[in-house]
């Protein structure tokens, strides 16, 4: 091969070399992000609202509606609230985005929000999500669960 024709292919290589860079770094940064979301559970924290979603849980039946919504509620202390609810959502792809909560003298319902993105499966699962809310007058309330 003469040196013209070598210096005519150089900027291909260059350009296939940093091309195949870009793929695999791309690629281990989408493996190591994936790793991440695999813990136990996600906390999202707001004002005197924190929110714990926990992984799909096997033992809950995503299809059963008596297996979902509110499970329990139990004060903690004289102004926080614990909530136990069970919701379905996709096993992957699907994500909590937002959570939030309206009180109407002793009827308190809570709110969700999910958002799809990702690698989206085909499959449903049960969560837990627990509300935590602090600051809340010391009532007995009457909790309903609604996804937005």
């Amino acid at each position: 091969m003469s040196k013209k024709r070598r210096s005519k292919n150089l900027p291909l290589v260059i350009i296939s070399i940093i091309f195949f860079l870009f793929l695999s770094i791309s690629a281990i940064w989408k493996w190591g992000t994936q790793q991440r979301n695999f813990s136990n559970e996600t906390v999202i924290t707001q004002q005197n609202l924190s929110i714990t979603i926990k992984d799909c849980d096997e033992t809950i039946d995503p299809w059963n509606p008596e297996d979902l919504g509110v499970k329990e509620s139990q004060w903690l202390n004289d102004d926080t609230l614990f909530i136990k609810t069970h919701i379905h959502m996709l096993c992957g792809g699907e994500s909590i985005s937002k959570a939030s909560y309206t009180m109407e003298d002793t009827q308190l319902e809570l709110l969700y929000s999910t958002e799809r993105g990702g690698q989206i499966t085909r499959c449903i699962c049960a969560k837990e999500l627990d509300y935590t809310i602090s600051d809340l007058p010391f009532k007995d309330y009457s909790v309903s669960l609604r996804r937005n």
